[in-house]
């Protein structure tokens, strides 16, 4: 097909793509539903792992509103990074009584924890290429190198999963599944 006409999610697709490969492994099969006047979608994923997940990319989203939101839910407890600075980790909690509890907050040592970059100072961390990972990136790869080892982030295995992804879009239809890896053997 013409490629002039994904361009959006070619540009797009590599971001999230590397965040979900990363953190979840390889993709057993999708689906997807797409809305042709904004081009938001929002897609259905099933790991090789067996876990499921989600990808949304709304086509309509606020120009000023934070750009990213990523979340990762595990058991009884989840992680909330918002425009790839700000980060929550919400710990395994006693959950109130249901109806019966007068107050929201939580034990010291089961409240969320909060983390957000120092921006006032003239650090270099405080600059958009550590805090979004490129130097960090930049230096993997770096020592990668120079030690002559496989690096172990962003490798040619994990970019080939994201560009079956991406080709996924581009070959299947609105609400068709598209399986990217066979489903491992059952035992």
């Amino acid at each position: 097909g013409d490629l002039r006409n994904v361009q959006g999610l070619l540009d797009h697709i590599y971001h999230p793509g590397s965040i979900i490969i990363e953190l979840m492994g390889k993709i057993e099969s999708f689906s997807y539903e797409w809305e042709a006047l904004t081009g938001g979608s929002v897609t259905s994923l099933k790991f090789s792992s067996g876990a499921v997940g989600t990808l949304h990319m709304p086509g309509l989203r606020n120009s000023v509103s934070p750009l990213e939101r990523s979340e990762v839910v595990g058991e009884r407890a989840s992680v909330v990074v918002e425009n790839g600075v700000k980060v929550t980790y919400y710990r395994p909690a006693t959950r109130p009584a249901y109806g019966r509890s007068a107050s929201f907050l939580v034990d010291n040592d089961e409240a969320p924890l909060y983390w957000e970059p120092e921006f006032s100072l003239g650090q270099l961390y405080n600059k958009n290429i550590f805090y979004l990972g490129y130097v960090s990136e930049v230096l993997h790869f770096c020592e990668s190198v120079f030690t002559q080892t496989p690096p172990e982030k962003g490798t040619l295995e994990q970019a080939r999963e994201i560009a079956k992804l991406f080709e996924g879009f581009c070959t299947t239809e609105p609400g068709v599944r598209a399986v990217l890896n066979e489903p491992a053997a059952v035992n």
